[in-house]
């Protein structure tokens, strides 16, 4: 299928390099590039312009006749002399001077045959297209820096874009028939400014050259003095238009023909690389999404195994911390219990000292009380017994002495 679409490539490429009404560039090189050559397949000597998107020239030709006229005016005032100022537009610059024999020559004979106009007219003829030729010349100066400021322009867009991420797949190789091309382009751009040149310097001599001759070759100076400068242009308007109508009338029949043909083969072309080119897309793009979308489940496989290694290292750290921590925490528990134990063992110890102390003067307080109430009780009792051992040995002894008296 690449080697169908590139091979139908290099023969439109071939087709457009052969035909320069065919000149188009495929892609974002689509630029408008003004090209201005003579046409060798119609005789008649005149330069075409070519523009992308360019309407086809249709209708009456005379309708083009007020811009021949407005360069018919661009002669220098040696051939009036006299008369109202010139009026010209701003697209047609002024081409006073002569045009070299060499060119005028070759003109002349791409002219006569086929329009069959008088030899004394072709001089007028050559003056008319060498200010059309000037006026295309400055367009094509003007298009071709446009152009080479949009080729800066997108360069250096492609260089801020290429930093961004590419939503497409970046891996398609450039088609060999876009580099071709864009070589055809640099090459094309070379040979215009190269052309640009050689028809200024012709321009510049034939201002010095055609319109003394073109006045003493045709006897025209008494005529310009009797008739003056209006009529003068009246008749070189009338002889012109007859010429250039004729020239407009064969070159709009060729151009609509050709262009109609070659455009029917293009968009035949365009339309068949085109779609080939969308189904590739499309083609490309679901690879492109399956791709994108393993490289996104292995990315996520990634991450997800980064989380839950990381989950894992997280979990052994906080082990190995809070371990650390714990133990710390309960040597230090320890270290205040014994602290306290101690502590109150010595609190403990000192108030149990003290209680025995106290205990035991208690004791010996209680042993003393004890002993003296005992002692004064068994002394009281003692007195009893005594006594009563006393009455009792006084009633014995006043028995006794009662018996002894009896």
């Amino acid at each position: 299928m690449k080697s169908k679409f590139r091979s139908r490539r290099r023969k439109l490429v071939r087709m457009q390099q052969d035909d320069p009404l065919m000149w188009k560039f495929q892609g974002k090189e689509d630029l408008a590039l003004k090209i201005v050559q003579v046409d060798t397949s119609v005789k008649s000597g005149l330069y075409t312009s070519l523009k992308r998107k360019r309407p086809t020239p249709s209708g009456n030709p005379r309708q083009l006749l007020p811009k021949l006229k407005r360069v018919q005016t661009g002669f220098p005032r040696t051939q009036v002399e006299a008369g109202e100022p010139e009026e010209r537009g701003e697209d047609h610059p002024r081409t006073d001077g002569k045009e070299p024999a060499a060119l005028s020559q070759h003109l002349l004979a791409s002219i006569q045959p086929d329009f069959q106009a008088p030899t004394k007219l072709a001089p007028l003829q050559l003056s008319m297209l060498l200010s059309i030729r000037e006026h295309d010349l400055v367009q094509l100066t003007n298009t071709a820096k446009r152009y080479k400021e949009q080729q800066v322009g997108q360069h250096q867009r492609q260089e801020a874009e290429s930093t961004t991420y590419d939503h497409f797949p970046n891996n398609i190789p450039e088609l060999p028939d876009t580099t071709k091309l864009r070589l055809q382009k640099e090459k094309m751009l070379t040979e215009l400014s190269k052309m640009q040149s050689d028809m200024t310097l012709a321009i510049e001599n034939g201002k010095k050259v055609l319109p003394l001759e073109f006045l003493m070759k045709y006897k025209l100076r008494n005529y310009c003095h009797e008739a003056g400068s209006e009529s003068i242009l009246k008749v070189l308007c009338r002889v012109v238009t007859r010429v250039q109508s004729q020239v407009i009338q064969r070159w709009m029949y060729y151009v609509v023909k050709h262009r109609a043909e070659q455009k029917r083969i293009a968009v035949a072309k365009i339309q068949g690389g085109f779609r080939g080119r969308l189904c590739r897309k499309k083609k490309y793009l679901k690879k492109y999404c399956a791709q994108k979308e393993r490289r996104a489940m292995k990315i996520l496989k990634s991450v997800e195994d980064t989380i839950e290694a990381r989950y894992l290292a997280a979990l052994h750290i906080q082990r190995f911390l809070r371990g650390c921590i714990g133990r710390m925490r309960a040597d230090e528990w320890q270290k205040e219990v014994n602290a306290i134990i101690r502590v109150q063992n010595r609190f403990r110890a000192r108030k149990c000292r003290f209680a025995f102390i106290v205990m035991e003067n208690l004791r010996r307080y209680k042993i003393r009380c004890a002993t003296k109430i005992q002692a004064a009780f068994r002394g009281m009792k003692a007195r009893r017994v005594a006594r009563l051992v006393r009455l009792e040995a006084a009633h014995e002894e006043r028995e006794r002495l009662l018996n002894d008296r009896e």
